[in-house]
């Protein structure tokens, strides 16, 4: 089994987020101006709006967020083509993260906790047959005190653990499987 150096994996956690904040407007504007995900979200939400409105306030503007940062960070296409279009607002720190981003593509994943290894620190194992891995989160923290077990994120690989963006959707009495059918039944 392999070492957990916290001390590395927390500077790795406050470099990705310190990132992170500093090009999230750019993300936006990139992905509502450049792109026009926007309003390809806001047609996809107003045909939802009974699931909407069972939501939390904060919902949606949190899922958009991940949707978004999805489309630059789970895709190298998406990267490139947000580094090409945004090239001129970007330092050299924030081009190297998504380049980074690009070598390493952050995915969504349903997990399960194997095992805590500190405050905010976890080794997970991913459900649907990607990998798992050592993660930090917060929220997974706050989650788990109402017995959650299964949680479905954004998750980032900062180069020495993952960390989730955006909303963690947690799950009680229903497992993977249940889930992988009804996606599969859905598809």
């Amino acid at each position: 089994m392999d070492t957990f150096d916290k001390a590395a994996a927390e500077r790795a956690c406050a470099r990705a987020s310190g990132l992170l904040d500093r090009i999230e407007k750019t993300i936006f504007y990139w992905a509502s101006k450049k792109d026009k995900l926007d309003k390809g979200w806001v047609r996809y939400m107003a045909e939802r709006q009974d699931i909407v409105a069972r939501m939390p306030s904060r919902w949606p503007g949190m899922t958009q967020a991940q949707c978004a940062f999805a489309a630059v960070f789970c895709s190298g296409a998406g990267n490139r083509k947000f580094r090409k279009a945004m090239e001129t607002e970007l330092d050299r720190d924030e081009i190297a993260f998504c380049k980074e981003a690009e070598e390493r593509p952050w995915r969504f994943s349903l997990f399960t906790i194997e095992e805590r290894l500190g405050k905010d620190f976890y080794r997970i194992a991913d459900q649907l047959g990607g990998e798992g891995g050592i993660l930090k989160s917060p929220a997974v923290t706050s989650i788990l005190r109402s017995n959650r077990k299964l949680f479905f994120t954004l998750l980032a690989d900062n180069g020495v653990c993952l960390q989730t963006y955006g909303t963690v959707a947690h799950f009680n009495g229903i497992g993977a499987q249940d889930l992988a059918y009804f996606a599969d039944a859905v598809d």
